[in-house]
């Protein structure tokens, strides 16, 4: 594992993975949640000292891009996937979006559920960004959020609207 503390550190750590054939894998939002596995790549772990990428010197062959605008991302991925050598990617994404992975188990739903019943901030709008995601997928067929049981439905309802009930009795309006 890599932790660089400035763009110096990159530009060496991915000529020693170049020299010896070594796939990199980037992190920079802590852990993964949708559990992606390594295959022997080295990891730059962004998180402790590098949390934005301003640019990527362009020595060895190396590109850094940030997608900021959630339309171009299948162009910008293209553009990051045709290059020819290492290329960082860092995707800015909504604040507010859930931090759920794919396939979501109980005991993660009660977790985050006693997260936000805590006094996480923005709690009531990430409660609700997660209601309309759900009901989003649920309108496409393909979707497994059609297959989400009545009772997770309405605990769901139940869980957004205490929280809704919770924020007005903290912050009248």
């Amino acid at each position: 594992m890599v932790t660089p503390r400035d763009a110096a550190d990159v530009e060496a750590a991915l000529e020693v993975c170049r020299r010896f054939g070594a796939p990199v894998l980037a992190r920079g939002c802590g852990p993964s949640l949708t559990r992606q596995t390594v295959n022997g790549a080295v990891v730059f772990d962004f998180t402790r000292h590098m949390d934005r990428i301003a640019e990527l010197p362009m020595r060895h062959s190396a590109r850094g891009m940030c997608i900021t605008d959630p339309r171009s991302c299948a162009d910008q991925m293209y553009e990051a996937l045709s290059w020819d050598g290492p290329v960082i990617v860092e995707c800015l994404v909504d604040q507010h979006e859930p931090p759920l992975p794919a396939k979501v188990k109980s005991h993660q739903v009660q977790k985050l559920t006693e997260a936000l019943v805590q006094g996480t901030p923005n709690r009531n709008r990430i409660a609700l960004q997660m209601v309309k995601d759900m009901l989003d997928e649920s309108s496409f067929a393909a979707s497994p959020a059609h297959a989400v049981p009545r009772r997770v439905g309405q605990a769901a309802a139940t869980l957004v609207g205490r929280l809704r009930d919770r924020a007005r009795g903290e912050h009248p309006e």
